[in-house]
């Protein structure tokens, strides 16, 4: 039993490794590469993220909108909140940590074809926090899942946004795929529940208000 277990480890190593170097060098492209490091930060994701829902309130109303952003953040903080209980139980350590040679200039990043040893750093920060989930992985999928239960065209136009951000963690070598997997289906699963229960979070906050505006009318009675 424990061999076998070794063995299916080091097997899914080697492929996490072809993987990270297949999307970090193999199929390197220096205009998509720019998007995918773009589309990580925050002041360009959040954005993006906000044209979309203003597009959908816009197309749909300003209530399924709000339920959206709604699902979003609360899925996205619920799989934090458990993420952040994974990361010291897993610790997985980013993959710079687990290469001799980074490849971080223009032209030592040329010769990664030849180098399948070495890793080819996109994003020059090398992070020290927990690698396991993804927290990234985590938004892409929160946000588009979210989009998708307002309607599957919807989902469809948000996908690209979130395959880009989460592609993009592995391009930059910010994380190993199942890392960005693990993130994304937990964001998956988060949204999915925050769908159901934001309907009787915002009915409980409306019954909140009334509750309160006819207390204070009594009150001035």
């Amino acid at each position: 039993m424990v061999p076998s277990l070794l063995a299916a480890g080091a097997w899914l190593d080697r492929l996490e490794r072809d993987l990270l170097h297949a999307i970090t060098c193999t199929w390197h492209d220096e205009t998509l590469g720019w998007v995918l490091i773009e589309v990580q930060r925050k002041g360009v994701g959040i954005p993006i993220a906000l044209a979309g829902l203003g597009l959908l309130a816009w197309r749909r109303g300003r209530a399924l909108a709000g339920r959206v952003l709604a699902t979003a953040a609360l899925g996205f903080l619920l799989c934090s909140a458990l993420a952040a209980g994974l990361w010291p139980v897993v610790a997985r350590e980013r993959p710079p940590h687990h290469y001799e040679r980074l490849l971080r200039t223009p032209a030592e990043q040329a010769t990664c074809a030849q180098d399948p040893g070495a890793l080819a750093l996109r994003n020059p920060r090398v992070s020290h926090s927990w690698s396991f989930p993804s927290r990234h992985g985590i938004t892409a999928g929160a946000v588009v899942t979210a989009f998708w239960l307002a309607g599957w065209r919807w989902g469809l136009l948000a996908l690209p946004f979130g395959l880009l951000v989460a592609w993009g963690r592995i391009y930059a070598g910010r994380h190993w795929p199942t890392d960005v997997l693990a993130g994304v289906l937990l964001g998956v699963g988060g949204a999915w529940l925050a769908w159901r229960w934001v309907p009787g979070l915002f009915g409980r906050l409306r019954r909140g208000r009334r509750a309160g505006g006819g207390a204070g009318d009594g009150a001035k009675g």
